[in-house]
Parts: structure tokens; C-alpha cells; sequence
């Protein structure tokens, strides 16, 4: 019986491992991690000294355009509306964010995290940390702002 048991577990174990270790990886990642980074790139998008901006966008997911200097001219990427191009300014609203929630998030076999923040203008947003390469990178950024708290994240 024991036996039975202990082989039924391992069986289990491995059936699931991908999704326990996917979990375990983000359980073990400190969350404020996704929100620095965040806070950082928001920081940074507003900022004529914004080189350190790139790394903190995922390189799957964007393409960064740089001035001679080091400095980020645009940010580009595909959206549901096609190629975006804009200014790292122009990506999201400038000021102090008002606040922030990180929540754990899995869709297929990814796991990553949700940021929902609230710009100094009221407005809400909601960003997408992944984690790559031991690190924190944007792998989405607020597709639209919202007036109010977003509460189902399934589209982002």
C-alpha cells in the first residue's frame, strides 16, 4: 500500500512539475520586485536621462529605437491595433504613481505578473512583468487606461 502511494505521488510529481516549479519560481520572487520595476520604467519614461530605460523591457516583446547618446527614442512593439511607435513619455502618464497591486497571474504554461497601478492622474493601468533571465522585464505595457480599478485581468 505504501508503495502504491508513494509511486502515485511521484507519478503526480511529475505530471505537474512544470506547474509547481513555475509556481514555486514566482511564489519565491519577491513582489516587489515587479513593482520596482514598474515604478522605474514609469520614473524613467519621463526622464531625458532615460538610457537605463531598455533593460527593463522585455526584448521579445519590444524594440527600443536609441538616440546616439544611449538615450530611448521610441519604444515599438505590436498590439491588437497593429505596429506601435511612440516617445517612452508618451507610453504612460508622467507624476508619482498613487498605487500599486501586484498579482500573480498564469495563462498556458506561463507564469508572470500583473502590476495595476494608479498614475498621479487618476487614471488606472495595468502592466505586465515577466520574469527573464533571472530579472524583471516588461513584457506589456497599459494597453488602455481605465477610471477606475480594474478588477477582471483575463485581457491583460
Amino acid at each position: 500500500m505504501v508503495i502504491l502511494v508513494a509511486a502515485a505521488l511521484l507519478v503526480a510529481g511529475a505530471m505537474w512539475q512544470e506547474e509547481v516549479m513555475g509556481l514555486i519560481t514566482l511564489q519565491a520572487w519577491d513582489r516587489e520586485t515587479p513593482k520596482r520595476t514598474v515604478a522605474d520604467f514609469i520614473r524613467l519614461a519621463h526622464s531625458e536621462a532615460n538610457a537605463s530605460l531598455a533593460p527593463l523591457l522585455s526584448e521579445t516583446q519590444f524594440d527600443v529605437e536609441k538616440e546616439k547618446d544611449g538615450r530611448v527614442k521610441a519604444i515599438k512593439w505590436i498590439s491588437q491595433d497593429g505596429l506601435q511607435s511612440k516617445a517612452p513619455r508618451d507610453t504612460v502618464p508622467g507624476g508619482e504613481p498613487k498605487e500599486f497591486h501586484v498579482v500573480m497571474r498564469k495563462r498556458g504554461d506561463q507564469h508572470f505578473y500583473s502590476v495595476v497601478v494608479q498614475f498621479g492622474n487618476g487614471k488606472w493601468g495595468v502592466f505586465r512583468v515577466d520574469r527573464a533571465k533571472g530579472k524583471a522585464q516588461i513584457g506589456g505595457l497599459p494597453p488602455v487606461l481605465d477610471d477606475s480599478r480594474p478588477q477582471d485581468l483575463t485581457h491583460y
